[in-house]
């Protein structure tokens, strides 16, 4: 439904009123290396906050598809979006959406036909899934950095260290809501 007339449009994917479309292949996360936050820095201030607003709202459709299009139009918004945070911060970005209902850690995105709305809106909800994803990372590195066992400590105690922290580690993911993380 167009937002100010109420009529119905529909979108050939292919052919939106938008700049190609964005989206690279995803690379697995597989590795902590891949996402440890100490290995990838992130400087976030107003600036930077104010140029992701601007991206994505440029990417968001002035006519939403809704139930009447499958949600067709709010999927691939929401795939240029992911495009858009991962070729912006590199690829420790790519679980900013995903939502603890599938999973994961974010409660501030759930799905783009759920959360694409307006652009205002939807760039309020990418950034802080952004931010709460990064904030997700840095909690889950200091824990492995508190339990991790002593250096000096014997390979037969060192067996009591690691037992402790893998009951800690998952108790923290299952509190979390994440446990597909």
């Amino acid at each position: 439904m167009d937002r100010e007339s109420g009529t119905a449009l529909t979108y050939n994917r292919d052919t939106l009123p938008f700049p190609e479309n964005l989206v690279p292949p995803a690379t697995d996360m597989r590795n902590w290396e891949d996402i440890d936050p100490a290995r990838h820095p992130f400087d976030w201030d107003e600036d930077e906050e104010a140029r992701l607003r601007a991206l994505v709202r440029a990417w968001v459709p002035p006519v939403l598809s809704g139930m009447e299009g499958w949600w067709q139009v709010e999927r691939w918004c929401e795939n240029q979006l992911d495009a858009i945070v991962r070729d912006r911060y590199g690829n420790w970005a790519q679980g900013w959406n995903w939502c603890y209902r599938y999973g994961g850690p974010i409660g501030s995105w759930v799905t783009g036909p759920s959360s694409v709305t307006t652009p205002e809106e939807t760039a309020t909800r990418v950034v802080a899934a952004l931010l709460e994803w990064r904030q997700w990372l840095e909690r889950t590195a200091q824990r492995f950095a508190e339990l991790a066992p002593p250096p000096e400590v014997s390979p037969e105690n060192r067996s009591w260290y690691l037992e402790r922290a893998c009951v800690r580690l998952v108790t923290l993911t299952l509190d979390s809501g994440a446990e597909g993380a």
